[in-house]
């Protein structure tokens, strides 16, 4: 399982790292390894969907989006509104759950 490491890289030294380190935190066991997907992209795709089960994993993706696409760290207003069309929450409620 861990042999496949090379190969699936690539090359990408972020990508050998990532895995050993969730391997060295038993997050994920060896056998799992041949489950990644091969590209770093794929990776944190797969990574996210074992931290938030499936419906989970649809409610935070605008926010991760949000997070990721922004030139700097947003404010919690900014965040409301930049996945407020996606979940329209009252802003109260939204930093109570975001608390």
């Amino acid at each position: 399982a861990l042999t496949q490491l090379p190969l699936k890289s690539n090359g990408c030294l972020l990508y050998l790292e990532q895995v050993l380190d969730r391997v060295a935190e038993a997050l994920v066991t060896p056998q799992e390894v041949r489950h990644i997907p091969g590209t770093l992209p794929g990776l944190y795709l797969w990574l996210c969907q074992r931290l938030f089960p499936h419906n989970r994993f649809a409610l935070i993706r605008p926010l991760l989006e949000a997070l990721l696409a922004a030139p700097r760290p947003l404010t919690s207003r900014e965040l409301h509104a930049a996945t407020w069309t996606c979940h329209p929450v009252l802003r109260e409620s939204f930093q109570n759950r975001l608390a």
